[in-house]
């Protein structure tokens, strides 16, 4: 039986609610994603892109949802760019459901963040684990790592640099905290 996932109802219902402020309204949509702010964002601009349609972390996406959500990407971070300075695109990516790695949220979805703190720096200062972010090609190699079974972190600072880290027993949450952090109020990342 399939749990409960906030983000799938929202996906589906996809309807903008006249309470609704402005987070969680969508702002651009394709065939299979959704893009809105959220009432997690810790700074203006940031947006997260979900599937439509439930999958546990980017890697389980198939080869043509990842192109398309590539596209999508590129689009959004485009315009937070513009508007809002340096972006950072990163998922905390579980290989499982109900790990900690994942948030709580066993939903598919890619953060774009206006930011110029370097996250990556601050995650390997701030990680139980030692963590070492190794380049990769693209959005595309979250699927290795899904499909080995790896939880992850992936990230790119500046867009179109990929890195990616793994570790057994990541922590929750590594680059909202890092840009708590950076904000000078790390304890607000939840």
């Amino acid at each position: 039986m399939k749990q409960w996932c906030w983000l799938c109802d929202y996906a589906s219902l996809n309807q903008q609610h006249e309470d609704a402020t402005l987070y969680n309204r969508v702002l651009f949509e394709t065939s299979n994603f959704i893009v809105f702010p959220t009432i997690g964002a810790l700074v203006e601009g940031w947006v997260m892109l979900i599937p439509k349609r439930h999958h546990l972390c980017v890697g389980a996406l198939s080869d043509s949802l990842l192109a398309e959500l590539e596209a999508l990407r590129d689009f959004v971070s485009m315009i937070i760019d513009q508007h809002y300075g340096p972006v950072a695109i990163f998922e905390h990516g579980p290989a499982s459901p109900r790990k900690q790695v994942g948030c709580g949220v066993d939903h598919a979805h890619l953060h774009v963040v206006p930011t110029h703190a370097d996250l990556i720096s601050i995650v390997q200062g701030m990680s139980f684990e030692p963590l070492k972010f190794q380049a990769v090609e693209d959005l595309q190699t979250t699927s290795v790592f899904y499909r080995n079974g790896l939880p992850y972190l992936y990230i790119e600072q500046p867009v179109g640099e990929a890195y990616m880290a793994t570790h057994p027993s990541l922590q929750s949450q590594l680059f909202r905290r890092a840009i708590a952090s950076s904000l000078g109020s790390p304890d607000r990342y939840d």
